[in-house]
């Protein structure tokens, strides 16, 4: 009964760990994104800004002449 008990406990303390484990790492994960996705939104922000810049660069050009 005693090895049936610590083979009960020892399983259960497995499994525990195992979902504490992988809760740890989806964790991870998901602050990654979050991080990635900021990283997204200010390139966006840039891109959009140096596109502004280039139709003003562009606009201030003289007419090509032929």
């Amino acid at each position: 009964m005693t090895a049936e008990l610590g083979t009960i406990l020892g399983l259960n303390a497995f499994v525990i760990l195992s979902v504490v484990g992988l809760a740890w790492c989806v964790g991870r994960v998901e602050g990654r994104l979050i991080g990635v996705e900021r990283s997204v939104e200010r390139l966006q922000t840039d891109m959009g800004r140096l596109r502004e810049d280039v139709e003003a660069i562009l606009l201030r050009l003289p007419a090509k002449v032929e």
